[in-house]
């Protein structure tokens, strides 16, 4: 697998993709963390 078709890809597309797996690493980081923590609302706002 290569990152080529993404790279080839629109910026629309790019742009999707990177708040994809931003959304995919913050959910994960808010189930794993500590609740009610300061960082857990911070990253919740986010």
């Amino acid at each position: 697998m290569t990152l080529s078709p993404l790279a080839d890809a629109g910026l629309v597309v790019q742009a999707h993709v990177v708040a994809a797996l931003s959304a995919l690493v913050l959910g994960a980081m808010q189930l794993a963390l500590p609740k009610g923590t300061t960082r857990h609302r911070l990253l919740g706002w986010v």
